[in-house]
């Protein structure tokens, strides 16, 4: 049978089209990116240009999920939507639009419907802790067979930069305070994950697996050549230097860089660097299963 899940992030809107046949997925992703969580930290407001592209966005993939014989469709929200206060204009514009009843996850449940994602397309069963680092928040899981944290951060590649972010290339004073309150912010989450054993780390999201896609050299973005592909923390030192002294357009050059992520993976890389860091882990393994699938697995029992 084929099934649809949308999710409308704080960076963009993401579908997945999936077969699922024997409790397995076979999917395909795509992405709109309509900035929902811009200004959202600074105003707890979603902007109309926001929630206008968005819209359009959850449109143009329920149109082309009907298109290709999806016969279910779901949709999530995650954290500009439950961070903002006019948030219902969001919600009551797309199911004018479309009808569709979107689930707005808490940051816990986002947490685990992405462990849930991670968990489907792991080849073997080890104790591991997944992060995600979104465009408004950051997830921690960690997993053993059960899940044993899950908790959630307002910290993500598109807050940051709209709390810190204000030249091209990001000033040195600059990169310092946002350091400075990525690692306010985590601290509290790396405590309590401190208290667990795990064999590694997991990096689901659009920071995760850029970071994955710059380290092939990917022109073009292949889902199966990313998924479980490995990061050392020296690669992502390396990129983050690169992309602190690039302005925008060297950015957007940058082989395994969507150019319309260019502008917000400067503090995505900041904040994966400070985890790993925190955490003293030398490598990142990176997930293409994500909480996209995890939805999925949810809403089927699969």
């Amino acid at each position: 049978m084929r099934y649809s899940v949308i999710d409308m992030g704080s960076n963009s809107v993401r579908h997945l089209k999936a077969i699922v046949k024997n409790n397995k997925i076979d999917g395909e992703k795509s992405l709109i990116v309509t900035r929902l969580g811009e200004g959202v930290d600074e105003t707890n407001r979603l902007t109309e240009r926001a929630i206008r592209e968005t819209i359009d966005a959850v449109k143009v993939f329920q149109e082309d999920a009907i298109r290709t014989g999806t016969e279910e469709i779901y949709i999530m929200a995650t954290s500009a939507v439950r961070d903002a206060e006019n948030r219902v204009l969001l919600l009551e514009g797309v199911k004018r639009a479309t009808g569709l009843e979107i689930e707005v996850l808490s940051g816990e449940r986002e947490a685990i419907v992405g462990c849930l994602g991670v968990q489907k397309g792991l080849e073997k069963e080890e104790a591991i802790l997944i992060i995600d680092i979104g465009g408004g928040s950051t997830e921690f899981i960690v997993y053993d067979g059960f899940i044993r944290h899950a908790s959630s951060a307002n910290v993500g590649a598109v807050r940051m930069t709209g709390k810190h972010v204000g030249t091209d290339p990001i000033t040195l004073d600059e990169k310092e305070k946002m350091k400075e309150d990525i690692k306010t912010i985590i601290a509290p989450h790396i405590e309590a994950i401190s208290k667990y054993q795990f064999d590694e780390i997991i990096g689901i999201g659009g920071t995760a697996t850029t970071f994955g896609a710059i380290d092939l050299e990917m022109e073009n973005y292949d889902r199966h050549k990313i998924h479980n592909h490995v990061v050392l923390i020296d690669a992502v030192k390396q990129m983050n230097q690169i992309f602190q002294t690039c302005d925008l357009s060297m950015r957007k050059e940058i082989a395994g860089l969507a150019p319309k992520r260019a502008d917000v993976i400067t503090a995505g890389g900041l904040i994966l660097q400070e985890i790993m860091m925190s955490l003293n882990y030398s490598e990142l393994r990176v997930s293409d299963f994500d909480n996209l699938e995890g939805y999925l697995v949810e809403k089927l029992d699969l």
